[in-house]
């Protein structure tokens, strides 16, 4: 007899059959009358895994929450980021109020009323008629010069305190005798700060004469006055060793002050804010503003008057010096 056996089927042809099959459900009795048919187990969910699932799910809400961001973006660049800047501009402007700029407090005028000039010296003992000043303001004879400083001016009304002791006004006081100028402008237009009338009627001051070169000027009366080989160097010397020197010599080229001056000094130009022009003389003064040169209307003579501190870097008497500048008077 022969011997008939199966055939053999491999794993997977055997896999394959099974799964043709008809699918026998499984079931479970409760009783007689109940019956509950399963799915049987191989086929529940086993090619489906749920952690997959829910990570496409979360992939796909976050991809719906990036499309929905470029979406905002989109829309604020085209309607808002893109308009007109003139248009922003404009809106702008309508809805805030125009800003009106800070205006500066009026000012209050607080200057001193302007004295008129007058004569320093009225009379003169040599002669009975004295040429009346034109001359332009003295006030800027005085150019501070960069290595000297000014004496201490206590009341701060421009006259330093050793010109006060000079004038006889008072250092801590603003305008001495009261009557509504300050002492310094007082000085600087010929009157007394210290009392009433010219600056000539001033009991601390005299008039020097020299008769050898025909002129005048006033000196404080507490200063030594003395002259070196003759009447064409004249010294007015103070307490602190300052002093004040007119030194005469001949114009023999009978010059103009200003080319007297070029030839000198060997320069071209000279500054016209240096000239000084009185009715009987003209005059420049230097850079530094120590000294002034002057030469009379009949360029008879070259007069040089200069202010010298002496040892000490400060300027105790420089409006004394613009005084006595302004004071000196040439006889006719």
């Amino acid at each position: 007899m022969f011997n008939i056996s199966k055939p053999k089927i491999n794993k997977e042809a055997e896999q394959l059959l099974e799964d043709l099959l008809p699918i026998q459900e499984e079931e479970t009795k409760l009783g007689d009358d109940v019956t509950i048919y399963a799915m049987p187990e191989r086929f529940r969910s086993s090619h489906i895994k749920v952690g997959q699932a829910k990570k496409t799910g979360v992939i796909i809400m976050a991809a719906g929450i990036v499309f929905l961001i470029i979406i905002s973006g989109l829309f604020y660049y085209f309607f808002f980021y893109k308009q007109p800047k003139n248009q922003i501009q404009s809106s702008v402007t309508t809805s805030t109020p125009a800003i009106e700029p800070i205006k500066e407090p009026e000012k209050i005028a607080t200057t001193t009323p302007i004295l008129p000039s007058i004569d320093l010296i009225a009379t003169s003992t040599a002669s009975s008629t004295i040429a009346t000043s034109t001359a332009t303001s003295t006030e800027d004879i005085i150019n501070q010069p960069a290595d000297l400083s000014v004496g201490i001016d206590s009341d701060g009304d421009e006259l330093a305190d050793k010109e006060e002791k000079v004038f006889g006004s008072n250092s801590t006081v603003f305008d001495t005798d009261n009557d509504g100028y300050n002492d310094f402008k007082e000085v600087l237009n010929g009157y007394n700060p210290s009392g009433a009338g010219a600056l000539s009627t001033n009991s601390n001051l005299q008039i020097y004469n020299n008769k050898t070169y025909k002129y005048n000027l006033l000196y404080p009366s507490t200063w030594e006055q003395t002259t070196s080989g003759g009447d064409d160097s004249v010294v007015f010397k103070a307490e602190d060793g300052s002093f004040i020197q007119v030194i005469t010599q001949n114009n023999k080229e009978k010059q103009l002050i200003e080319d007297w001056y070029k030839q000198q000094f060997n320069i071209v130009d000279i500054n016209q804010n240096n000239l000084i022009v009185n009715e009987g003389w003209s005059g420049i003064t230097s850079q530094d503003g120590l000294t002034v040169y002057l030469v009379d209307s009949n360029k008879k003579y070259i007069f040089i008057i200069t202010y010298n501190p002496a040892s000490s870097n400060t300027l105790n008497y420089p409006n004394l010096f613009k005084a006595m500048i302004k004071s000196f008077k040439i006889w006719n």
